[in-house]
């Protein structure tokens, strides 16, 4: 019996030391960096086993028009100008494809080192919504390491940059409410309008945060938020209207 007891004792201290060594990881002042540098080497070992490899018709049609941008400086798919796929993904391969040379694989390397910021705005968003350190790290673990995310770095997808450009706007759009302050209101219209531009079904997000905001009493930070936040969708619509002939978003050639 006192065996048995002994027994139950270690593993109940061993339970409880192993809880708190996970509690204390999570709470460390270290443990949001070492989450994203994990999260980092993760995808920087996928994007090089992917290499040059596209997979899908979609990742194509972005470097088709990465590459057009590049030589003609054209926003063009087989020589005619379109509006169907967002413009972020063929901007960021044309300016790669301009200093580094046609090389998708330093695309994905590029995607994945700016996810890289990931983790820290999920672990300071978790925190501006009133959660534990615990809940914050947890939070920058998930985002530095999510499946979809990762994967999505590995291919010329807008989804990696419409990630991170849509938890900034959130944060810094929360951060003006809350704190009244205008500068992050910017910001996050900014990062809104920047989600936009990397998938267009973001773009009445500007407009929904910013009625939200005047509802509550907000009127200077949605204003804000929606003046920034709407200016590539009418310089996007604008274009499409000059080009295409056609007051659209979305459309093709």
């Amino acid at each position: 019996m006192h065996i048995l007891n002994g027994e139950g004792i270690m593993s109940t201290t061993t339970s409880h030391t192993r809880v708190f060594g996970i509690n204390g990881a999570l709470t460390s002042r270290h443990f949001v960096l070492c989450a994203a540098l994990l999260g980092l080497t993760v995808r920087m070992l996928l994007a090089v086993a992917a290499r040059h490899n596209t997979v899908f018709p979609d990742e194509l049609d972005y470097e088709n028009l990465g590459t057009a941008l590049w030589k003609i400086h054209q926003f063009a798919l087989s020589g005619s100008y379109t509006a169907f796929r967002a413009p972020a993904e063929p901007f960021l391969i044309c300016v790669v494809y301009e200093m580094f040379g046609r090389h998708p694989v330093i695309v994905k390397l590029i995607t994945s080192l700016l996810l890289i910021t990931l983790p820290f705005l999920c672990a300071r968003l978790a925190i501006l919504a009133g959660m534990d350190l615990r809940a914050a790290g947890l939070a920058a673990l998930l985002g530095s390491l999510d499946p979809g995310l990762n994967y999505a770095s590995t291919t010329l997808y807008p989804t990696a940059l419409a990630a991170i450009a849509i938890t900034a706007g959130i944060f810094y759009c929360a951060r003006a409410f809350l704190h009244d302050d205008m500068s992050s209101a910017a910001i996050g219209g900014l990062s809104l309008a920047i989600a936009a531009s990397a998938q267009t079904t973001f773009a009445p997000l500007p407009i929904i945060i910013a009625v939200i905001s005047v509802w509550r009493g907000k009127l200077r930070i949605g204003l804000i938020i929606a003046t920034i936040g709407m200016l590539f969708t009418v310089a996007w619509i604008g274009r499409n209207r000059l080009v295409m002939h056609t007051w659209a978003l979305a459309a093709r050639s």
